[in-house]
């Protein structure tokens, strides 16, 4: 059998920046949850690494490792002007960088944006470049998918602001969250698991 493909999984943010906090809630603790629970179904199939750090730390941490197919930063979303239940602050997305040309990196955030909505019953907003806006209203891309254009993923899970959707984080669904993505993502690779399974 020949070696496993590589995937590494992070937390989006870090403890000293644990990004949106709502209703109690940080999303870089809520984060973890999910990717512990994905690291575990994933390693069976998959060599899985994480890491928590920086922004510029994960990106270095994946670049000093040979072979990965596959980085992923998980988040929550937050829209601070909505906290309604429309499309505009709802639903799942994935970010790519927007100098993608990698088809499979893209082929595995729809497979994923198609997985989570369909597991947990939100719409899915699709698969979006990863801009920003920045203070002074200038865009910019997130390092993130800038520095991995071709194995880089955001996931942005729900919207931890949304009255509808932050209550899956207070059930406890993150192995829910969890296995939609891992869903989506041995989807898509469905070929290539079967050929090192064969090998």
């Amino acid at each position: 059998m020949s070696e496993k493909m590589k995937v590494v999984i992070c937390p989006g943010h870090y403890p000293a920046k644990p990004g949106a906090q709502y209703y109690g809630l940080s999303e870089h603790t809520e984060a973890k949850k999910v990717v512990n629970f994905l690291m575990n179904g994933l390693k069976t199939k998959f060599d899985v690494f994480t890491f928590i750090g920086s922004l510029s730390e994960k990106i270095d941490y994946v670049k000093s490792l040979d072979n990965v197919v596959l980085a992923l930063d998980v988040h929550f979303n937050a829209d601070d002007d909505d906290d309604t239940n429309d499309l505009y602050g709802r639903g799942t997305e994935v970010l790519i960088g927007p100098y993608c040309k990698n088809n499979k990196t893209v082929d595995v955030a729809t497979s994923i944006g198609m997985s989570i909505s369909t597991i947990l019953g939100i719409p899915n907003r699709g698969v979006k470049p990863g801009w920003y806006k920045m203070d002074n209203n200038k865009k910019d891309v997130d390092a993130f998918v800038r520095d991995l254009p071709d194995m880089g993923l955001i996931i942005e899970i729900l919207f931890m602001d949304n009255k509808a959707e932050y209550k899956m984080l207070l059930k406890n669904e993150h192995m829910k969250m969890a296995s939609a993505i891992a869903l989506g993502i041995q989807r898509s690779f469905a070929i290539e698991l079967a050929q090192i399974i064969l090998k």
